[in-house]
């Protein structure tokens, strides 16, 4: 049977009972696994982590390690830290929901995104090109001067043009997923974090997952400051 492991649990896992979520059954190979960490930790690679490994609907493994915060003073890591999943959002979130969008037949991998974002200035480039990476645009907008707001993210991004001909070569872009965020929200009517929890994170059951931290859950949240 398969084992399941997450170095950085976010918050929730999908389809375990509540109970589950506090088991503390002897696993074998727990001892190596918290070794590997801890050497992690004790070198600063990382201020800290949690890990979950499960089998089924049982936890078999449940631990903390280090810090998550460790400025302005250092707090202790705890199993329900709050992790920020930054650019795993793009397969957590934007793919599946862009996947559930095709596999409605409301958008087709091989349409230009100017179909469903007539103001683009890429033209040329399709929707899976820009889900690969090969869509040629650069790895991100320009942040300086210093802007921000949602609606100026997209101004820029729908202002950019390919710097490699699409379909090319591959490079990692961010503005390939900010557009891709564009085109799920302009198709369902829905902004991403919405159109997440109410189609993907909701049906699993993963309540943890959400765009905008509740104040309630700060407390728990990781910092990504610096060890000193």
């Amino acid at each position: 049977m398969k084992l399941f492991l997450a170095l950085t649990l976010v918050v929730a896992v999908a389809g375990l009972h509540a109970q589950a979520l506090h088991a503390q059954e002897s696993y074998a190979g727990s001892d190596a696994l918290d070794k590997a960490i801890e050497q992690v930790v004790s070198a600063r690679a990382i201020p800290g982590a949690v890990l979950i490994v499960g089998q089924g609907d049982k936890i078999l493994h449940r631990k903390a390690y280090g810090y998550r915060a460790l400025l302005p003073s250092p707090e202790k890591m705890t199993v329900d830290t709050i992790f920020d999943i930054a650019s795993l959002t793009k397969v957590v979130a934007t793919t599946p929901a862009m996947m559930q969008l095709v596999e409605q037949g409301r958008v087709r991998l091989e349409d230009p995104v100017t179909k469903y974002l007539p103001g683009f200035q890429g033209a040329g480039i399709t929707v899976a090109q820009l889900m690969t990476h090969y869509s040629g645009l650069r790895a991100d907008v320009d942040l300086d001067p210093p802007w921000n707001g949602y609606a100026v993210g997209i101004g820029r991004a729908l202002a950019e043009k390919p710097v490699t001909p699409p379909g090319e070569s591959f490079t990692y872009s961010d503005i390939n997923f900010i557009l891709l965020n564009e085109i799920i929200r302009t198709v369902s009517g829905e902004p991403l974090n919405e159109y997440a929890r109410k189609h993907i994170f909701e049906p699993l059951k993963m309540k943890g997952f959400c765009g905008t931290m509740p104040s309630c859950w700060r407390r728990r949240r990781w910092s990504r400051s610096p060890r000193s």
